[in-house]
This record gives structure tokens, C-alpha cells and sequence, in this order.
């Protein structure tokens, strides 16, 4: 079994590479040139450190890691991508590592395998900008969140607070995790006083996130200090304008679950990603609740904001979690299949 896994995740990463490397070469376009390129080739690095751009432009770490591929490779589009292409791939690999962990090798195997074709991750995977980095440790940021909850050592307390500080100087959106992260703390903290005991903490682990919240929040302010004006600047700028979402909400539904805005699609994909949610309910109740979170509670706020920029990508944190439940939804419909209940599936799906 183990070299059946290791086999299969080893071509799901050629895959991936595959689809990555494709066009990884063409020519940079517009966001690429208006927001990495200028703070990436500045003659200082401080320039890289202290300017944030008209509209929120420079992805710090980002910019950070391609002036190094840069530097190293040469200036070319590939270079400039090449961060970009690396943790698109490390997200593969550490999506595996994360179903693995908390609802089985097959649903982590399918997971991989719908990010490694995800049209919405290898758009951003080939982009020289910081949306991969986002994606790669909002998922890294979770995993040590659930590990911190678990052990509540230092040392996994660390390890979570480093995850949200750099995927904090990847992309500000990364505030979209630790809100859903400090929901989860909070309903967990309440499984105590109710005595629910499978999402329950103890206060010592409540207590031990929440400085682990104060640490991470100064090291992230200390990190923007020489950013604080540029964006204070561009906070002024932001105007809240009410528009109609409904179209908004589409287009990003279909990004992440492409086909899912016809019919077929919409019952295909609704009878996935409810089996997906009672398969990741049964194996972690806890992990559970994060993702119908992750996936609500963020993108309600924001778009009740009604703020001037509204993009799909901002949610790509969301993606690896909202695959995962459709990859359980698959392997949980492929079980009921193995088990020669085909017939009543598809009188279901025609009925």
C-alpha cells in the first residue's frame, strides 16, 4: 500500500509539473508587470521593504523569493514564475500530507490529484505573484493549528505562528485563515462548556492559541513597519461600493468546481460534496467545522464589506480545503460503487 501511495503522488506531481511548465514562458501580463517585476529588479532591496505599491502591489515574500530566482537564474519570465511554480507544486505534495493525516491516503491521493488539473491553481501557479504562497501556507498555517490543538507544545505553537507570519508577508488576505481559525477556537472552547467532547479544548490550549494570535499579529505588524505608510495610504483609498455579488459568487463557484453552474454539474457536484462532508464528519469532526467555515464565513464578511476590489483569487486559500472535501465525496460514491450498489446511485442520479 505504501508504494502504491508513494508511486501515485509521484505522478500526480509529474502531472502537475506537466500542466504547470506548459506555458510557463509566455509573456508577462499585465499584474505581473504592475505588481512583482518593478520591487523584484529595484536597484535597492529596500525598495522591496518599504513599497507597497498604488493598490496594494508587492507581494513582499513574493517579490522576495523572485529578485533571488532572478538573481540566480537570470531575468526571464520563467525565473520570475519559478517561486510561483514551486509552491504551487510543494501545495500538491503537502495537501497529500494533510488528507493523509486527517481522512485517509485515498481521499488525499484524489485531493492531489483535483489540485495538481485545477485550472484556478495553475493559473496562479505560473503567475509571478503571491497567490500560491497564500494557498500553500494557509494550508500549512491549518495543519500546525490542528497539531498545536492537539499536543499544545511549544514548539507546534511555533511552528503555527511561523506559517501565519509568512503566508501573513505573502499576501494581507491571509487574515481570511486566522478568522476561520479563531471561529473554529471559539466553538471548540464552547464544546467545553457544553461538553461536547469531540471538538472540545481545554482552556490551557485556548489560552496557548490566544498568545500565539498576540505573537504572530506582532511579528507581522513588525514585519509591514517600513510598509505601515504606503499602506495606511492605500487603506484611504479603498472605497465600499454596493453592487450586485450574485455574479461574483458564480464565476468563483465555477472556478473552483468548473462545469458546477449547469445542471448536471450542479447535481454531480452537490451529491460529491455532501457525501465529501459526511465522509470528512465521520473521520474529524473538528476539521469538519474549520472547512464549512473556511469556505462561509470569510467570503460572507467580505462581501457584506461591499469593498471597491473584489477578485476570485484572494479566496484561492479556500481551494485546497474545498477539493479535499471533493475528493472524500468521490473516494465515499467510489466505496458505494465497490460495493455493488451502482444501480441505486444511478437511479438516484436519474431520478
Amino acid at each position: 500500500m505504501r508504494w502504491l501511495s508513494v508511486l501515485t503522488i509521484s505522478g500526480i506531481m509529474v502531472v502537475g509539473t506537466v500542466l504547470r511548465c506548459w506555458n510557463i514562458s509566455q509573456s508577462f501580463w499585465w499584474d505581473e508587470l504592475w505588481s512583482t517585476l518593478p520591487y523584484a529588479t529595484a536597484p535597492t532591496i529596500r525598495t522591496l521593504f518599504c513599497d507597497l505599491g498604488y493598490y496594494f502591489n508587492n507581494h513582499v515574500m513574493y517579490s522576495l523569493l523572485c529578485r533571488f530566482s532572478i538573481k540566480l537564474l537570470g531575468e526571464s519570465e520563467f525565473s520570475a514564475r519559478m517561486p510561483a511554480l514551486v509552491m504551487g507544486l510543494i501545495t500538491l505534495w503537502a495537501l497529500f500530507r494533510f488528507s493523509k493525516r486527517y481522512v485517509g491516503v485515498w481521499p488525499g491521493l484524489v485531493a492531489a490529484f483535483l489540485l495538481a488539473i485545477s485550472a484556478f491553481h495553475i493559473d496562479h501557479s505560473t503567475e509571478a505573484r503571491g497567490y500560491t504562497g497564500m494557498a500553500l501556507f494557509s494550508l500549512l498555517a491549518t495543519h500546525t493549528f490542528f497539531q498545536a490543538l492537539r499536543t499544545n507544545k511549544l514548539r507546534d505553537w511555533g511552528c503555527h505562528i511561523l506559517c501565519v507570519v509568512v503566508g501573513f508577508y505573502f499576501h494581507t488576505f491571509m487574515i481570511a485563515v486566522c478568522v476561520s481559525h479563531f471561529c473554529c477556537v471559539l466553538l471548540f472552547f464552547a464544546g467545553k462548556i457544553l461538553k461536547i467532547n469531540s471538538i472540545r479544548i481545554e482552556f490551557s490550549v485556548f489560552r496557548n492559541y490566544m498568545i500565539s494570535q498576540v505573537l504572530a499579529a506582532i511579528t507581522t505588524i513588525l514585519l509591514y513597519v517600513p510598509l505601515l505608510d504606503d499602506f495606511l495610504r492605500n487603506m484611504q483609498k479603498v472605497r465600499m461600493v454596493v453592487v450586485d455579488r450574485i455574479p461574483f459568487l458564480l464565476k468563483l463557484l465555477n472556478m473552483v468546481f468548473p462545469g458546477s453552474l449547469t445542471v448536471h454539474g450542479a447535481v454531480v457536484y452537490g451529491a460529491l460534496l455532501a457525501a465529501g462532508m459526511l465522509f470528512v464528519f465521520k473521520k474529524d469532526k473538528r476539521l469538519c467545522l474549520f472547512i464549512i467555515i473556511a469556505m462561509v464565513v470569510p467570503i460572507t464578511l467580505f462581501l457584506s464589506l461591499n469593498p471597491m476590489f473584489m477578485y476570485e483569487r484572494y479566496f484561492i486559500y479556500a481551494l485546497p480545503f474545498a477539493l479535499l472535501i471533493l475528493g472524500c465525496g468521490i473516494c465515499q460514491i467510489a466505496g458505494l460503487v465497490k460495493k455493488r450498489q451502482i444501480l441505486q446511485i444511478l437511479f438516484i442520479l436519474l431520478t
